[in-house]
């Protein structure tokens, strides 16, 4: 295990907030914790949510869940933004 880390997403999904919330829930569902998180406005049946989560997460396991949220139906695009230590 790493110390705390704040991992930043930006993700393109279809327009359904269902598939954002399938998002909170696998985040949620390992040692992690939102800390912000901004769904935009739809432009052309597409969104994006912006989001910040704190881990205690190894990073293997960070990148499996980043595939992992590829890999939902609904999810068009994923990109770590941002990754650093507390």
């Amino acid at each position: 295990m790493q110390d705390d880390a704040i991992i930043s997403l930006a993700i393109t999904t279809v327009d359904d907030i269902a598939v954002c919330s399938r998002i909170l829930r696998k985040i949620a569902k390992g040692k992690n914790r939102v800390v912000t998180l901004n769904r935009g406005l739809p432009v052309r049946k597409q969104t994006l949510i912006s989001l910040s989560f704190e881990t205690a997460e190894t990073r293997g396991d960070i990148k499996k869940l980043i595939t992992n949220i590829e890999n939902m139906k609904g999810v068009k695009d994923v990109r770590q933004i941002g990754a650093g230590e507390e």
